[in-house]
């Protein structure tokens, strides 16, 4: 397994790629609390726009860079389905009753506003709970839960490319059909 702290330019590059990730997430104005709600509210699509962007763009790099040899692996641990569904839970209660995912938060946090900084306290005060609770719910819940299936594409028993390619055609069509809405 890889030691991200083991080099500090891993940790620089992680926080010069937040950075500008943050910046055009205020920049789309996702950071704030009415957009966020309303998204949830299906009155205004801003959020789902920006952030289904960024993860066609960000699929499409990532894989294209491992294919020409830039990176040299893309990690993704094997994990629990159920305690991935479990956490993914409390994420979506928490992003429902803050209003701010983690991203949004920071950025909001930047701009000074109240609300995300409780959002913030709430977002470590969970991280540092999950720290302390992950290898009791590890040892206790989700013995033997561990799912050998790391990827969607794995999941659905189909190449990379070929998943790559029908999610960013869907994902562009979606776009495209909610672009005035």
């Amino acid at each position: 397994m890889l030691n991200y702290f083991a080099d500090p330019s891993i940790l620089l590059k992680g926080l010069l790629i937040g950075s500008i990730f943050g910046f055009l997430l205020q920049q789309g104005k996702v950071s704030r609390f009415n957009v966020i709600i309303n998204q949830f509210l299906l009155k205004d699509f801003t959020m789902i726009k920006v952030m289904l962007s960024a993860l066609v763009v960000g699929t499409g790099a990532l894989y294209s860079a491992h294919a020409l040899g830039f990176i040299d692996i893309i990690f993704m641990p094997h994990s629990s389905t159920i305690a991935v569904l479990v956490g993914g839970l409390f994420l979506g209660a928490g992003l429902a009753i803050s209003g701010y995912c983690p991203g949004t938060t920071f950025v909001a946090v930047g701009q000074g506003s109240k609300d995300g900084i409780f959002a913030a306290i709430g977002l470590f005060a969970g991280a540092g709970l999950y720290a302390e609770l992950h290898n009791w719910f590890d040892l206790k819940l989700f013995k033997g839960a561990v799912a050998n299936i790391t990827t969607l594409p794995q999941l659905l028993g189909m190449s990379n490319w070929i998943f790559i390619t029908l999610f960013v055609l869907i994902s562009t069509t979606f776009l495209f059909l909610i672009r005035k809405k």
